[in-house]
Protein backbone atom coordinates (compact mmCIF):
# COMPACT_ATOMS: atom_id res chain seq x y z
CA UNK A 1 0.00 0.00 0.00
CA UNK A 2 1.41 3.58 -1.00
CA UNK A 3 0.14 6.50 0.88
CA UNK A 4 -0.48 9.87 -0.93
CA UNK A 5 0.11 12.92 1.12
CA UNK A 6 -1.08 15.64 -0.30
CA UNK A 7 -2.42 19.86 0.45
CA UNK A 8 -6.02 20.06 1.14
CA UNK A 9 -5.83 22.69 -1.47
CA UNK A 10 -5.81 20.23 -4.37
CA UNK A 11 -8.53 18.03 -2.36
CA UNK A 12 -11.38 17.34 -4.79
CA UNK A 13 -9.58 19.02 -8.08
CA UNK A 14 -8.17 18.48 -11.56
CA UNK A 15 -5.07 17.83 -10.06
CA UNK A 16 -5.57 15.64 -7.37
CA UNK A 17 -7.79 13.48 -10.05
CA UNK A 18 -5.03 13.35 -12.46
CA UNK A 19 -2.18 12.74 -10.12
CA UNK A 20 -4.22 9.74 -8.29
CA UNK A 21 -4.83 8.28 -11.98
CA UNK A 22 -1.17 8.24 -12.49
CA UNK A 23 -0.55 6.42 -9.23
CA UNK A 24 -2.85 4.26 -9.26
CA UNK A 25 -1.71 2.67 -12.60
CA UNK A 26 1.87 2.74 -10.79
CA UNK A 27 1.16 1.28 -7.53
CA UNK A 28 -1.53 -1.03 -6.42
CA UNK A 29 -3.33 0.16 -2.91
CA UNK A 30 -2.89 3.72 -3.28
CA UNK A 31 -4.23 5.61 -0.06
CA UNK A 32 -5.90 8.68 -0.53
CA UNK A 33 -6.60 10.92 2.95
CA UNK A 34 -8.81 12.91 1.23
CA UNK A 35 -10.94 10.62 -0.19
CA UNK A 36 -10.51 7.12 1.82
CA UNK A 37 -10.00 8.50 5.89
CA UNK A 38 -11.91 12.20 5.58
CA UNK A 39 -11.58 15.14 7.93
CA UNK A 40 -10.20 13.03 11.57
CA UNK A 41 -9.46 16.13 13.28
CA UNK A 42 -5.94 15.04 14.33
CA UNK A 43 -2.63 13.62 12.62
CA UNK A 44 -2.46 10.58 14.74
CA UNK A 45 -4.81 8.35 12.34
CA UNK A 46 -2.76 9.54 9.25
CA UNK A 47 0.60 8.83 11.02
CA UNK A 48 -1.06 5.15 11.78
CA UNK A 49 -1.81 4.71 7.91
CA UNK A 50 1.61 5.85 7.08
CA UNK A 51 3.08 3.85 9.43
CA UNK A 52 0.96 0.81 7.86
CA UNK A 53 1.88 1.84 4.17
CA UNK A 54 5.06 0.44 2.17
CA UNK A 55 6.31 3.38 0.82
CA UNK A 56 4.79 7.59 0.76
CA UNK A 57 4.72 9.74 -2.30
CA UNK A 58 3.59 13.49 -1.45
CA UNK A 59 2.77 16.15 -3.89
CA UNK A 60 3.94 19.61 -3.59
CA UNK A 61 1.53 22.48 -3.30
CA UNK A 62 3.92 25.80 -4.59
CA UNK A 63 7.13 23.96 -4.35
CA UNK A 64 6.25 23.32 -0.38
CA UNK A 65 4.41 21.03 1.50
CA UNK A 66 1.88 22.13 4.54
CA UNK A 67 2.73 20.90 8.18
CA UNK A 68 0.27 17.69 7.71
CA UNK A 69 2.15 16.27 4.66
CA UNK A 70 5.03 17.52 6.03
CA UNK A 71 4.66 15.63 9.30
CA UNK A 72 3.69 12.04 7.15
CA UNK A 73 6.74 12.85 5.04
CA UNK A 74 8.69 12.94 8.43
CA UNK A 75 7.33 9.70 9.85
CA UNK A 76 7.44 7.68 6.36
CA UNK A 77 11.37 8.85 6.81
CA UNK A 78 12.04 8.12 10.42
CA UNK A 79 10.86 5.03 9.65
CA UNK A 80 12.95 4.39 6.56
CA UNK A 81 10.12 3.95 3.99
CA UNK A 82 10.51 4.67 0.93
CA UNK A 83 9.22 8.39 -0.11
CA UNK A 84 9.28 10.15 -3.59
CA UNK A 85 7.96 13.28 -4.71
CA UNK A 86 5.47 13.33 -7.56
CA UNK A 87 6.69 15.97 -10.10
CA UNK A 88 4.89 16.90 -13.04
CA UNK A 89 7.52 17.24 -16.03
CA UNK A 90 7.76 18.06 -19.92
CA UNK A 91 7.09 14.07 -20.72
CA UNK A 92 4.12 13.84 -17.43
CA UNK A 93 4.30 12.65 -13.94
CA UNK A 94 7.82 11.42 -12.28
CA UNK A 95 8.77 10.44 -9.11
CA UNK A 96 11.80 11.77 -7.27
CA UNK A 97 13.29 10.31 -4.20
CA UNK A 98 13.18 12.71 -0.92
CA UNK A 99 15.94 12.68 1.14
CA UNK A 100 14.78 14.76 3.76
CA UNK A 101 12.81 17.85 4.46
CA UNK A 102 13.83 21.53 5.77
CA UNK A 103 11.27 23.86 7.63
CA UNK A 104 10.74 26.97 5.71
CA UNK A 105 8.14 28.63 7.40
CA UNK A 106 6.29 27.56 10.63
CA UNK A 107 3.60 29.83 11.31
CA UNK A 108 2.18 28.69 7.39
CA UNK A 109 0.75 25.12 8.41
CA UNK A 110 -1.27 25.13 5.11
CA UNK A 111 1.51 25.65 1.99
CA UNK A 112 5.13 27.34 3.16
CA UNK A 113 5.39 24.95 6.16
CA UNK A 114 8.40 23.11 4.68
CA UNK A 115 10.42 21.65 1.57
CA UNK A 116 11.35 18.58 0.32
CA UNK A 117 15.35 17.86 -0.16
CA UNK A 118 15.41 15.30 -3.29
CA UNK A 119 18.22 14.54 -5.15
CA UNK A 120 17.99 17.32 -7.08
CA UNK A 121 17.85 19.82 -5.03
CA UNK A 122 20.70 22.32 -4.18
Amino acid sequence: MIYYAHSKRIYGSKREEQELDFLRSKFEGVVDPNTDMGELGSIDPYLDVVTEAEALVVSEFQSHIGKGAFSEVQQALEEQKPVHALRKGKKGFELVEVKGLKVVDETDWAVKYGKLVTRNSL
